[in-house]
């Protein structure tokens, strides 16, 4: 409070003193008050005791600067108010006054320009040392003899003058204008030598180089002769990649010379083996000098250059043993050439392995496997050289070959713009179902084979798995927990040629060797990230409960809700109600009967186009028509979906389709029951016997179809399924294990392509207990429709009599019967059915004759599917055969069963 008194006080001062002062003079007046006020703060020792206050109104003003984008001056306001605690409390007034000073309008005032003046001016830089101030300094300049040349050709000291500078030369000439011009040809840098003798003698020693052979005659012409060392030294000098004499830059041989006391057939032969062989080093230099662009290629020169340059180590030994002689040794063309033979195998293979590589449509990889093949075939030849030197290029190679496949394997991860893996990405997103099979795809040669060496084929399929497991387990976030648990590298087992071939012996074959090695590599991370995906499936994403889940809904192992489901289906199929139609309605009927025991928001049914364009009373009276359009479907989560292949889910709706068809049959034959009256069936019980026989022969077909089914088929295949999932390695073992689990079942259900006119004779048997409820309900009305034509006559022949009441037999009309024997049914629907039935009957037989020939095609088509199934069981070698044979022995039971006796 005090600070804001005295700030208004010396406001007031400044205010009285400036009124009435003209314009002029008014920022003057100004001034001299401001710098007033300042100073009685400044005495008072105002600002000593209220200095919490004025850093307070401060770091308004840096507020201020900021509110009016002004943050380069706001920063440095900071930056001093936060260096000014730093300073001892004695020199804080100090400070803030001119902090004070800064205040009057800093936004038009205050110059960020004039805080340059505040910083240490640079430190001038110091001159550079020359060569000319050095040369002034200590008189180099006047002596320009210093930087002559020196003739040392005669002794006689007056040739010294001859290079001594011009007289008239000015002595204050910088030095490098007293050099001498670099530019010298190599005659300027010749020395003479003293020892004549010796020069004499080296220049006769290479006086044979420049000889030219004469023509003796047409066809021949004289050799120049020359001794075995020369011949010894132009070899080696060749072999080092050299020019020489006696051979061309193209490794031609020079058949100018011969070599003294030899003939000369022996000599052209021992040449042209010289020539021979650097040609094939010179394929090896040329290589190696090449610039290469490819890294794996880059990697193969550098292994090419290594060997090289060891071989010419060894060559220089010779040459330095045969210079720097101590004792007489002989010099023998032969016995070097056998010295040199062991070196050069190994590069003589290189050699040949890059004249393949020229050949056009080699692969950016041939090279390993050329490498692969021949140091097999130098470990069976026993050419331990060329063993060793080709195995440790091949390794050296092939580790850079195997940075993608450690970083696939290890990481989940591709090299951006990589050509040479074996896997590659798609450009496009995938959803996650489709990650594992459609994400990733193995590179294939147009012939189809595998885009990598041969040799990695058979691990090809792991390297390929365990990237994608990786993949997969960071899609479900558990890849840290995996790879901490134990993918570390500490576990991976050393791969190079002499961890392998250190303890091994030479008998073992360097494929089988290294065939295990790099399995056992392999394993070490394709083993702990499949199998750590594989539990993680097992345990974490549901995969027991989807399947049985499918089972549930598509092999309806649970019969009281699959009775529901088709029950309310066939109702309203029966009674011609467009709700069959709707997919929202049947789906919404499926979640209501499985709410109980499934996750019923997955559950969805849908009747295909082709159904819906089906007249009601044809999909109502064949089980092949409507049934096999109704397609129902259970979404099972995402990494689930990555076992079910498409294939599977589709087998899947076969065997539901083939139950849905069975309880169809089951449907309409058990839609009416024995009556429990015997007087009932007395009048016509010769009619009444033939159709509860035919009737019982299909409730026993399909009791012992459904039996074979269900307990035969369906129950062993899907507790085999749990056992071989938990026993699989991979994903994809896990989906061949569920692809052979359906199609086995498939084919146990006689719904392969072999079995296709057995699969149409069973369909037939199942349409003919819709044939046989048809004629029993036409029958049914037919007997009402008499009755009542029967009691209308009786009334108008007796009017005075009461109304005739019908006999006990006679009180089952088809409206009673209907009644007693579906208690359960909607009137409704049943009337409407019957209508509907007579409105379409237009076979004019008997019911007995229509039973009778229904019971006919009843026996000629389990005759025909018996004998089929039992003809394909002997014929064919597949898994499902035996139950096929069973089944057919099941079904032969109902052929040898009793015939109607005395039937016309």
């Amino acid at each position: 409070m005090a600070f804001q008194a005295e700030l208004a006080a010396l406001t007031g001062d400044l205010v009285k003193a400036i009124t009435g002062v003209s314009q002029k003079s008014q920022a003057k007046k100004f001034s001299q008050y401001r710098e007033r006020a300042v100073r009685r703060l400044l005495t008072h020792n105002f600002l000593r005791t209220n200095q919490f206050e004025v850093e307070k109104t401060l770091n308004g003003l840096e507020e201020t600067f900021r509110i009016h984008h002004r943050e380069a001056l706001a920063d440095s306001l900071r930056e001093r108010l936060n260096t000014l605690g730093t300073v001892e409390a004695q020199w804080h007034p100090d400070f803030l006054h001119l902090l004070l000073e800064l205040s009057d309008r800093p936004l038009q005032n205050t110059r960020l320009e004039d805080l340059d003046d505040l910083r240490p001016p640079a430190p001038e830089p110091e001159p550079q040392l020359r060569w000319e101030d050095i040369a002034k300094e200590d008189g180099w300049a006047n002596e320009p003899d210093l930087w002559a040349s020196i003739d040392f050709h005669d002794s006689d000291g007056d040739a010294y003058d001859e290079f001594l500078s011009d007289s008239g030369s000015e002595p204050d000439s910088p030095v490098s204008e007293q050099v001498p011009d670099p530019t010298r040809t190599t005659e300027d840098l010749v020395v003479d030598c003293q020892d004549r003798p010796t020069l004499d003698a080296l220049t006769k020693a290479q006086e044979w180089r420049l000889h030219t052979p004469f023509q003796l005659s047409e066809d021949k012409s004289r050799k120049v002769a020359i001794d075995e060392l020369q011949v010894l030294r132009e070899f080696l000098s060749m072999l080092r990649g050299h020019s020489t004499t006696l051979f061309s830059k193209d490794y031609v041989p020079n058949f100018a010379y011969q070599i003294s006391d030899v003939s000369w057939e022996t000599y052209k032969s021992l040449i042209t083996s010289f020539a021979q062989t650097g040609r094939k080093l010179g394929v090896l230099r040329a290589f190696s000098g090449r610039f290469q662009t490819a890294p794996h290629i880059q990697v193969f020169q550098d292994c090419v250059t290594r060997v090289l340059h060891s071989f010419d180590g060894q060559v220089t030994d010779i040459e330095a043993r045969l210079i720097g002689l101590e004792q007489d040794v002989i010099v023998s063309l032969l016995a070097v050439s056998d010295e040199l033979r062991a070196p050069l195998e190994p590069l003589n293979k290189l050699s040949e392995i890059l004249q393949q590589l020229e050949e056009p449509n080699q692969g950016s990889f041939r090279y390993l496997e050329l490498l692969f093949q021949e140091i097999g075939i130098a470990q069976v030849a026993g050419r331990r050289a060329t063993f060793q030197v080709l195995g440790r290029i091949f390794f050296d190679c092939f580790r850079y070959y195997m940075r993608p496949i450690r970083l696939w394997m290890q990481e989940g991860e591709l090299v951006p713009g990589d050509k040479i893996f074996f896997v590659s990405q798609s450009a496009t997103h995938v959803p996650l179902n489709q990650i594992w099979a459609s994400q990733f795809r193995l590179r294939r040669t147009a012939d189809g084979s595998l885009y990598a060496p041969a040799f990695l084929s058979p691990s090809a399929n792991k390297i390929f798995i365990a990237g994608k497991s990786i993949v997969i387990l960071k899609h479900l976030g558990k890849y840290t927990r995996v790879r901490n648990g134990g993918l570390g590298e500490d576990k991976t087992p050393i791969f190079d040629f002499d961890t392998m071939f250190a303890s091994s012996s030479d008998l073992a074959p360097f494929t089988e060797l290294f065939d295990s090695a790099f399995e056992r590599w392999i394993e070490s991370k394709h083993q702990a990230t499949a199998l750590a995906l594989k539990n993680i499936l097992l345990e974490s994403c549901g995969l027991w409960t989807d399947l049985e889940a499918m089972q549930v809904l598509y092999f309806m192992s649970d019969g009281y809700l699959a009775d529901s489901f088709c029950t309310s289906i066939f109702k309203k199929l029966d009674a011609l109600n467009v709700g069959w139609r709707d997919r929202y309605a049947v789906t919404a009927l499926a979640q209501e009967v499985y709410s109980s025991r499934l996750a019923h928001h997955r559950i969805s049914v849908m009747i295909e186009p082709r159904g819906r364009r089906i007249p009601a009373i044809t999909a109502r009276d064949f089980v092949r028509k409507l049934l096999p359009e109704v397609t129902l479907s259970y979404t099972v989560r995402w990494p689930v979906q990555m076992i079910l292949a498409e294939e599977s889910i589709a087998r899947y709706k076969s065997v539901f389709t083939l139950l849905l068809q069975l309880r169809r049959a089951y449907y309409m034959l058990k839609k009416h029951r024995l009556l429990a009256n015997d007087v009932t069936d007395a009048e016509n019980w010769d009619d009444r016997s033939t159709y509860y026989l035919v009737r019982s022969k299909l409730l026993w077909f399909c009791s012992t179809f459904q039996s074979y089914l269900t307990t035969l088929v369906l129950a062993p295949n899907c507790g085999r399924l749990r056992a071989d999932l938990e026993e699989s390695h991979d994903v994809d073992a896990m989906t061949e294990v569920h692809l052979a689990f359906t199609k086995r079942v498939l084919d146990e259900c006689c719904l392969g392509s072999k079995l296709r006119p057995i699969r149409d004779g069973i369909l037939d048997i199942l349409d003919l207990t819709i044939q046989l409820e048809k004629a029993y309900v036409l029958n049914a009305l037919k007997e009402s429709e008499e009755m009542q034509e029967i009691s209308r006559l009786s009334v108008i022949s007796s009017p005075a009599r009461p109304p005739l009441r019908a006999t006990p037999s006679r009180r089952t009309t088809a409206s009673s019967r209907r009644n007693a024997d579906t208690s359960d049914d909607d009137d409704d629907d049943d009337d409407a059915s019957v209508h509907s039935r007579l409105d379409d009957s237009h076979d004019m037989r008997s019911f007995k004759d229509i039973v009778l020939g229904i019971h006919s095609a009843f026996d000629r088509h389990l005759k025909f599917v018996s004998d089929g199934l039992r003809a394909v069981a002997r014929a064919t070698s597949d898994p499902a055969a035996s139950k096929w044979d069973l089944l057919a022995e099941m079904l032969e039971t109902g052929i040898r069963g009793t015939r109607f006796q005395g039937w016309a």
